[in-house]
């Protein structure tokens, strides 16, 4: 994405108005700080009362780079992790690669329990295994990091979804009961090119709502008929109708939780 383009964005999605909700998230799959200019994402969302997030393997985020970030300004950085190296290494690098991670991780750690501007999420990744064990794997995953002196670092959990079909895992999370899924009425996904996408699972774009940088207001495709027609199909329970939807196993998820409104507002309040 071009910083120009970028900023048309930005200045879309601040000119919509959506003051409940001040954060984005550069995130669509792929790492972030592979682009040379990533910290200047950072700038110019914290310049327009934005609270930026992403998600990174890690790899790169180098105490130099987190140095960058950090003089950006406010940003909350989200990483898979493992307290196993032999899983993390099997599934997110090669070897060497989890000693890495740690201590990036470690030096971000640091650096929130000193400001208050940087915060971060670890992810413990055995659950692309579907464990039952998650207090023991938390604990793991806690025991090979530094201690955090604040709520700002935040350690969870989670079973892999299939990214809308595009993903074969090792375990199925299909159950009986179907629930809908709430992404069409409290996402908006914009892809590099300013493509808006039905969901951050939608990692082919395969359902195309509109384009960001085509279009005069954010309002126009959040309101328009493509995006109605989605809404509609989820609602009728029909998401094999939908191009991006119909291999997606998340609304089949076993886990109670996914779909609470209290999980829903915790993801998408302004942490």
């Amino acid at each position: 994405m071009k910083l120009a383009d970028l900023d048309m964005i930005l200045d879309k999605i601040t000119a919509a108005g959506a003051a409940w909700n001040r954060t984005i998230s550069f995130t669509h799959d792929g790492e972030p700080l592979l682009h040379p200019e990533f910290p200047e994402f950072i700038r110019k969302a914290n310049a327009r009362g934005l609270r930026p997030r992403f998600s990174s393997n890690g790899s790169r985020l180098t105490p130099d780079k987190a140095d960058l970030l950090e003089a950006a300004g406010y940003f909350r950085a989200s990483i898979d992790f493992s307290g196993s190296e032999e899983i993390f290494e099997k599934h997110r690098g090669k070897t060497g690669h989890w000693e890495l991670v740690r201590s990036n991780i470690a030096y971000l750690i640091e650096r929130s329990n000193a400001n208050p501007s940087v915060c971060l999420e670890v992810t413990e990744m055995c659950g692309i295994q579907a464990p039952d064990d998650a207090r023991t794997l938390l604990d793991r995953l806690r025991s090979v990091l530094p201690e955090p002196t604040s709520k700002r670092v935040q350690f969870n959990i989670r079973v892999f979804h299939n990214a809308a079909g595009t993903v074969q895992l090792g375990h199925s999370t299909k159950k009986q009961q179907y629930k809908r899924c709430p992404y069409p009425w409290v996402s908006f996904v914009i892809a590099w090119n300013g493509d808006v996408h039905a969901c951050c699972r939608d990692l082919e774009g395969k359902t195309r709502l509109g384009n960001m940088l085509e279009t005069g207001s954010l309002w126009d495709i959040w309101n328009g008929e493509r995006y109605r027609r989605f809404r509609e199909l989820i609602a009728n329970r029909q998401p094999e109708k939908v191009d991006a939807c119909a291999g997606c196993d998340l609304p089949w998820s076993g886990d109670p939780q996914k779909w609470s409104v209290k999980n829903i507002l915790r993801a998408l309040r302004d942490r």
